[in-house]
């Protein structure tokens, strides 16, 4: 009689690493629900901001105020913002400086991202080359530093990541947790 064997639906695109099931799949191809996203951020937390026309609900005293007051963000922290999914902002660019990422940061926001997982419990994740949507990360850098990050400390909860990247970038991910 033949051995039956497990036949997996994500084509090779999937690994466990420290524990953890790694997918690599493009954005129009979700590979399961996320309690969290990434996203790639600047230091004044301008480039995931939503477009919005409407009118003040502040005086315009008030807003000047509160810009005057307004503190950049840390490069390679992460900010949480929200709820269901959470969304993570990593702060691996800064818009005053040329370039304006550094592999250092994102670095720092892949090991950061690691403990906002634990701190808010979130099992499934879902991130993007970062360095690479604003700057020149490659994919096999970051997959680099995604690993280093998940074997320096291992997550309590998180059990899947969803890496967005192209079809044709999957297998350059995938090789670096090989």
């Amino acid at each position: 009689m033949p051995t039956l064997h497990l036949v997996s639906d994500d084509y090779g695109r999937a690994l466990v690493f420290q524990g953890v099931r790694i997918v690599a799949a493009p954005e129009e191809r979700p590979p399961f629900a996320v309690d969290a996203v990434a996203f790639e951020e600047d230091t004044n937390l301008l480039m995931s901001a939503r477009a919005e026309l409407r009118a003040p609900e502040e005086s315009f005293s008030s807003l000047l105020t509160e810009i005057a007051a307004f503190e950049p963000v840390e490069p390679g922290t992460v900010v949480a913002q929200g709820e269901a999914p959470l969304r993570l902002l990593a702060i691996v660019h800064d818009i005053e400086q040329t370039p304006t990422w550094r592999k250092s940061w994102v670095k720092q926001a892949v090991a950061a991202l690691l403990a906002e997982a634990d701190e808010h419990a979130i099992e499934a994740l879902c991130v993007p080359v970062l360095g690479s949507v604003h700057g020149a990360m490659s994919t096999a850098q970051f997959a680099a530093m995604f690993r280093q990050a998940l074997e320096a400390q291992a997550p309590k909860k998180l059990l899947r990541v969803w890496v967005m990247v192209s079809d044709n970038e999957s297998d350059a991910l995938l090789d670096a947790f090989r």
